[in-house]
């Protein structure tokens, strides 16, 4: 059985899994480049904490990259 556009059910279930975690992927190099231009060469555990990284802490980090005045500040749970 299809939808008015053709999709079986479970298939936009997949494909806007897709998207969510293409977009994470987004952020999250995104998130990289700004904390790189920032704060100078990042540690690699620095880059893998961001690629493990949710959502909500890639957004919070996000948020305080221009305001924080270290990487530490930066990427420190408030």
């Amino acid at each position: 059985m299809t939808d008015a556009a053709g999709s079986r059910p479970g298939e936009l279930k997949f494909h806007e899994q897709g998207r969510l975690a293409g977009r994470l992927e987004g952020q999250r190099s995104t998130l990289l480049r700004l904390l790189g231009l920032r704060f100078g060469e990042l540690p690699e555990p620095i880059e893998a904490r961001i690629r493990a990284a949710d959502a909500g802490q890639i957004e919070g980090w996000t948020d305080r990259v221009l305001t924080a005045p270290t990487l530490d500040d930066a990427l420190n749970e408030r």
